[in-house]
């Protein structure tokens, strides 16, 4: 059976992302409740080590089974609660009321659009009162949205199918996702950039969205 992308990449290059975790994580960490804490699209861990550490319970989803294997290496050093799940994100279920933190980054560009809307409705509805959402996505100011515009056929908005990663890549609009938060969610981080990109393969840029909302008690 033919390995998915992201099987291969962890594969061929450890710590694929890098070590750390993302900077917005580590800037707001003392605002998330102790409980549990959901990472869709763990990796090797970097976004959950600094709470495993804080005795949170950990749970992670990803599709690589390489990832994962590295990224339970790490939290049975850090002797911590958790439980790792080999699946794709669309077929992980989001229990309700259930996490403190959900942390997606990064990941939600690789699904449709419609996709990725609505997973992001499960992840709110998955949130304690109190629990922060944490996203990262590609924006349209990225430089290879403009590109896949003028040479790719959009497989529905915005989204477009890879055929070389035998996947889909999708950009959003910072007002699409505000758009599914009402007055019941606080804004505590909204940023967009676009930046250069060393951390794997070839530099390249990237414009992103980042946000951090948490649900009101």
């Amino acid at each position: 059976m033919k390995e998915n992308i992201w099987e291969q990449r962890y594969k061929e290059l450890k710590n694929l992302w890098g070590i750390e975790p993302e900077w917005t994580l580590i800037q707001y960490e003392n605002l998330v409740k102790m409980g549990k804490i959901l990472d869709l699209g763990i990796g090797e861990g970097r976004n959950v080590v600094k709470f495993a550490l804080k005795n949170y319970d950990i749970e992670g989803v990803d599709i690589s089974q390489t990832a994962l294997k590295r990224c339970e290496e790490l939290l049975k050093n850090v002797d911590c609660n958790y439980n790792l799940h080999c699946t794709n994100l669309l077929d992980f279920t989001l229990d309700l009321n259930k996490y403190s933190l959900i942390i997606s980054t990064w990941t939600l560009n690789f699904l449709k659009k419609s996709e990725g809307l609505k997973l992001i409705k499960n992840m709110k509805n998955s949130l304690t009162n109190g629990g922060i959402l944490y996203l990262g996505v590609f924006s349209k100011e990225d430089p290879k949205y403009t590109f896949l515009k003028e040479s790719n056929k959009e497989i529905e908005k915005d989204t477009f199918y890879i055929n070389k990663r035998d996947s889909f890549i999708t950009y959003y609009d910072k007002e699409e996702i505000l758009n599914l938060f009402n007055n019941e969610y606080e804004i505590i981080c909204l940023k967009e950039s676009y930046s250069l990109d060393i951390g794997h393969g070839d530099k390249h840029y990237h414009g992103d969205i980042e946000i951090m909302i948490r649900k009101l008690s």
